[in-house]
């Protein structure tokens, strides 16, 4: 009986071991759960570029009560798709605060979408910031002679302008640069507009411009 009591007292003491040792563990956990997660004190902001421009984004978040900042994620999410991909990582940071920056050069259609960070601290979580929309816009045909395009054929003279699809463009001729006549009114098709003066044919000089109707 004597042994039975002190192997009881044995097992208690085992258990209570464990329950401590558990409870050690449970009560540093939730010391770590209580750091605040870093906090975003910049957004990165949405943007219209033209093809071919170069646009940065930047995010700042700042970390509380000794937690740091180990890596930015930034992920891109393609226009008319609903999920990221990320397209830059930066670890090894260790900061209580941080700005980072993502930047995309020579911009294309394809760069379309939603730009987003993701902020990681080892100790405290992750926050993810707010998305970026980058919008990317074609810049506008300019109205502009194309040389390699024009010249003398056998019914005259062939000048070709650049213009924007749709526009009505007025090609117009001088032989004084004093006087300028319209010859030749229509409408741009396919970024451009093409005629053929006869009067070049007779004609000792000429010149040519272009303007929008």
């Amino acid at each position: 009986m004597e042994n039975k009591i002190r192997f009881g007292n044995r097992q208690l003491f085992q258990k209570a071991l464990i329950y401590l040792v558990f409870g050690l563990f449970t009560a540093k956990a939730e010391a770590l759960q209580i750091l605040p997660a870093p906090e975003i004190t910049a957004q990165p902001l949405s943007t219209n570029v033209q093809e071919g421009d170069t646009v940065t984004f930047s995010v700042s978040a700042e970390c509380f009560l000794g937690a740091l900042v180990n890596t930015v994620n930034w992920y891109f999410i393609p226009a008319g798709s609903s999920s990221g991909k990320e397209v830059a990582s930066y670890g090894g940071l260790s900061l209580t605060s941080i700005t980072s920056s993502y930047t995309v050069k020579n911009v294309t259609s394809t760069n379309a979408g939603g730009y987003y960070a993701e902020i990681v601290s080892v100790l405290a979580g992750n926050v993810t910031s707010a998305t970026a929309e980058l919008i990317v816009t074609t810049p506008p045909i300019p109205l502009a002679a194309v040389t390699s395009k024009s010249g003398m054929v056998s019914n005259g003279f062939k000048v070709q302008f650049t213009a924007p699809t749709g526009s009505n463009v007025v090609i117009e001729a001088t032989s004084d640069m004093n006087k300028w006549s319209s010859i030749y009114t229509n409408v741009a098709t396919g970024g451009s507009v093409t005629y053929t003066d006869a009067v070049a044919k007779t004609a000792a000089c000429r010149f040519y411009r272009a303007r929008l109707k």
